[in-house]
């Protein structure tokens, strides 16, 4: 794994033209044709499970308007998600050393600098899932840090005032925690982390939908304090997991969290049943992960000529591998008596590689919320993010703490 090189980028006000015109354009294609592409609106904030619905009706493989090629079915996105020739960057590495401004139609990672974040190696350098897990997790079985990360969520918790935000005031910071606590990070480097995966939020979902300016600086700005407070390891080798982390897995993570949690408050006996239980954890997280989970969409770059379904996708055609609307669903078979199993972060590049992080905080997360002796209530309505294309991310989940109900005289 090596950093990314060195090269001119843009001003802040080039960035925002960019993004300005690649959003501008995102819009209109979703407003063309007789049969409005579902990519192309779920860009624009469309209804996600109506445009999964209509992707599943979709043709398997074609050219969105949106200018990237959006596969839907099962079998295609099984085969290209393990093809060596699907990629996450330019065929040809000498666009990358130019200025984002410079290009004709750079690539967003490229513009936002997740380079930089190691979200854009070549599909090879993912393989080893070891020399990415062990710099975060250490070489020990998961479960081992499952109890001290619990009690670091208690700690979370016990700060929170009787009204707060699942998300914003307790996923995402007891995330970033967990980060610091396994890496060892020095306590007064723990807050510009917590600020720093809080920018990174929408990394996941920038590498195919535009943020907007201040956002994207956000982002660029969280990227190079991630180097800074955790590249100073002596073990170069540790960098690229630490700061892959930082960017994406911990909001990977926070977001993880919150679907399990969200899950169990909307149902009241099954909550009653994990807090009797909370052996199901596990069991609750690796579910969610098939059924709601933090990553729906695979961005791709085709490394060289693809033939995909009769078509060929050329070198350098951005692809959009729609893994949410491909899952059939729980149970759902092939058509041959042979049952699929759904496709997960686990068959991604960088998402593989930050997710048993993310598992074990979500278990961690989701015990301490449960098991703790002042459960939480809805208090509002849960908000998405409106143009979340890859992770359908939660901005606004309002609870408040209920006691429990005294069993004494």
């Amino acid at each position: 794994m090596t950093l990314a090189p060195a090269r001119a980028e843009p001003t802040d006000a080039e960035i925002g033209e960019y993004l300005l015109a690649a959003r501008g354009r995102q819009w209109i294609a979703g407003a063309v044709g007789d049969e409005r592409d579902p990519w192309s609106l779920l860009l624009r904030g469309g209804d996600r499970a109506e445009q999964a619905h209509r992707a599943r009706q979709h043709r398997d493989v074609y050219r969105s308007p949106a200018g990237c090629w959006v596969v839907t079915a099962y079998d295609r996105c099984a085969e290209l998600l393990g093809d060596p020739r699907m990629g996450l960057w330019y065929p040809d590495p000498a666009p990358g050393r130019r200025s984002a401004y410079e290009l004709a139609q750079p690539l967003l990672s490229h513009l936002l600098s997740l380079d930089r974040a190691f979200m854009c190696l070549d599909p090879a350098e993912y393989r080893n899932l070891t020399a990415w897990t062990d710099p975060v997790l250490g070489a020990e079985p998961v479960e081992h840090h499952v109890d001290r990360l619990t009690a670091l969520c208690r700690a979370e918790l016990a700060r929170l005032p009787e009204r707060f935000d699942l998300i914003r005031d307790y996923a995402q910071p007891a995330a970033a925690a967990a980060l610091a606590e396994l890496i060892e990070l020095p306590v007064p480097h723990r807050p510009t982390l917590a600020a720093v995966s809080a920018a990174a939020a929408v990394a996941l979902d920038a590498v195919l939908c535009p943020p907007q300016r201040p956002v994207a600086l956000g982002l660029r700005s969280a990227v190079e304090t991630a180097h800074e407070i955790l590249g100073r390891e002596r073990d170069t080798a540790a960098v690229p997991p630490r700061v892959l982390t930082g960017v994406a897995g911990v909001e990977m993570a926070a977001q993880l969290t919150a679907n399990v949690l969200l899950a169990l408050l909307r149902d009241p006996a099954g909550h009653d049943r994990v807090r009797a239980e909370p052996q199901r954890i596990p069991a609750l997280v690796e579910q969610a992960l098939c059924d709601d989970p933090p990553v729906r969409v695979e961005h791709r770059v085709a490394l060289a000529d693809v033939p995909v379904a009769g078509q060929v996708i050329a070198a350098g055609s951005e692809v959009v591998l729609w893994v949410e609307a491909a899952n059939p669903g729980r149970g759902a078979g092939a058509g041959n008596g042979r049952v699929r199993p759904p496709l997960t972060v686990d068959a991604g590049l960088y998402t593989r590689c930050v997710a048993p992080f993310a598992r074990v905080v979500a278990t961690a997360a989701v015990t301490a919320a449960v098991s703790s002796p002042y459960p939480v209530r809805p208090d509002g309505e849960p908000l998405r993010r409106l143009r979340s294309p890859v992770t359908a991310a939660h901005t606004r989940i309002p609870v408040a703490v209920t006691a429990i109900p005294s069993t004494e005289g």
